[in-house]
Formats: C-alpha cells, sequence, structure tokens
C-alpha cells in the first residue's frame, strides 16, 4: 500500500523530484479537471488515490489518496487516452519549471507555478464487479472427458464437436492433459480458428485449470452453452474479469 502524503506545497523542480520519488505502483489517476488541449487555466486539480484491495469484484477495499492541484498552468497537454481508475505508469517531473508528466496511459503534462496536495479522507467501497465478456477461467477438481463436455453442451442447446492437437475427437472418453488445448465448435463448423471456444488446459492449485476464450465469430449459442456448462462443474472455482465464483454463485449469476 502506497505511503501517506500530507498536506504539502511544491515550488520548485526539487520538491517536484522528492515527490516523484515516491510514487509507488498502486497509484491510480481516479480524477482530473477537464481541459482543452493546449489550452491554460488557473488551475488542474488531479486526484490520484490508491486502495488495500486485490482488485477483486464485490469486495471492500479502503481507498486513500490525494488532491494534486497545479496552480498557475502554462502548460497542459494530454497524448492518447485516460479512462479514470488507470494505474499511473510513468510519474517524472516535467522537463520546465513546476510540473509532472504521467502515463494514464498516454502522456499527461502539467506545468504551472506551483503544486499543492491535500490528503484524502479515507473512504471504503465495494469493488465494482467487471466481467470479462470472452474469457473465463476455472480451476476443477476433476478433469471431465469429452463426453461430458459434449453432454453438458448438449444440454444447454449446442451441439458440439471437438478438435484436439489438429484432429476431430470422436472417443468420449478423450481427456485433456496440461499444455493441450482443445477447440470446441458448433457441429458442421469448419475448424478455421475464428469461430469456436479454446480451452486451454494448465495445471491448477487444486485440479485442471481451463481457460475458455471467445473467438471473434463465436457463435452466441455456443458461448452461452459453454458459460452455462462451467456452472455443471461440481467444486469448480470460476474467474471472470475481476469476479471469483463458485459453481452455485456462477449458475446464478447467469439467470436473466
Amino acid at each position: 500500500m502506497a505511503l501517506p502524503l500530507l498536506d504539502e506545497h511544491l515550488r520548485t523542480p526539487d520538491d517536484v523530484a522528492r515527490l516523484c520519488a515516491r510514487r509507488t505502483p498502486d497509484w491510480q489517476l481516479a480524477a482530473m479537471t477537464p481541459i482543452e488541449e493546449g489550452r491554460t487555466r488557473g488551475e488542474v486539480v488531479l486526484r490520484i488515490e490508491w486502495h488495500d484491495g486485490h482488485g477483486w469484484g464485490g469486495e471492500p477495499r479502503n481507498i486513500d489518496g490525494f488532491a494534486l492541484t497545479v496552480r498557475g498552468v502554462s502548460h497542459y497537454a494530454l497524448a492518447g487516452p485516460h479512462e479514470p481508475g488507470t494505474t499511473i505508469g510513468r510519474f517524472a517531473p516535467a522537463a520546465r519549471g513546476v510540473g509532472l508528466v504521467l502515463g494514464v496511459p498516454g502522456s499527461l503534462e502539467v506545468v504551472g507555478e506551483a503544486i499543492e496536495l491535500r490528503a484524502l479522507p479515507t473512504r471504503q467501497e465495494i469493488a465494482a464487479i467487471r466481467l470479462n465478456p470472452g474469457r473465463i477461467t476455472v480451476d476443477a477438481p476433476t478433469a471431465w472427458r469429452w463426453g461430458a463436455w459434449r453432454e453438458a453442451l448438449a444440454a444447454h442447446g449446442a451441439d458440439a464437436i471437438l478438435w484436439a492437437e489438429g484432429d476431430v475427437v470422436d472417443d468420449p472418453r478423450q481427456g485433456a492433459e496440461p499444455g493441450t488445448a482443445w477447440a470446441i465448435y458448433l457441429a458442421g463448423t469448419a475448424h478455421d480458428g475464428a469461430s469456436g471456444i479454446w480451452l486451454q488446459w494448465q495445471r491448477g492449485g487444486a485440479g485442471t485449470h481451463a481457460t475458455a476464450v471467445r473467438h471473434v465469430r463465436c457463435p452466441d449459442t455456443l458461448w452461452q452453452a459453454m458459460r452455462a456448462a462451467l456452472g455443471d462443474l461440481d467444486g469448480a472455482r470460476i474467474i471472470c474479469g475481476n469476479a471469483r465464483f463458485d459453481a452455485a454463485a456462477w449458475r446464478a449469476s447467469l439467470v436473466p
């Protein structure tokens, strides 16, 4: 967790350099004053925050931070995008004056006459859940055979075929070894690498660990069936985006 910062006034490039030396990898640029490119104004305010959690959605975390106000702004430039909550990459003194260059992930440079820091009170929040629409990881205590996968997908409306190591698999007893990959398609679909689901098998902490990736042209019926089939894996631990589920919670999350 980042070290706390007290209220401070930075008036020289050396003051700014000392602030930059205190930056930690978990600082995020939570917000900044909207301003038009190339236009100067009296001040620019950046809100920099960090938290003591691990980023998992639905879990509580304490938020600390400070407001950084650049007064007497003489230069402001943002090259590239910024999304609130972006982890700050580069955090360095500007080449001239009392100013900063931040990677947010675009490059933000702001220079002024002085910089003021004001510590923000600690607050608690529940981290927002952000699901990844095309990637799921599952760690299950047992490795299903292809026959079980095919039956589970069929139970949820998808007639599927399997390619493994470049060949179509007909044997329902076919299992998956760590380091191998399966390509699952709807029956009658060509194996072109861009219209199905990949399962890449790895060793998990408590069983077989598989990563399912939705390809660009994966049919919705197949993806929805796969999501539902993962909920049929007894004892599974599932991660999607920044959220973690057991099998029951995953099934509940699929209900419209």
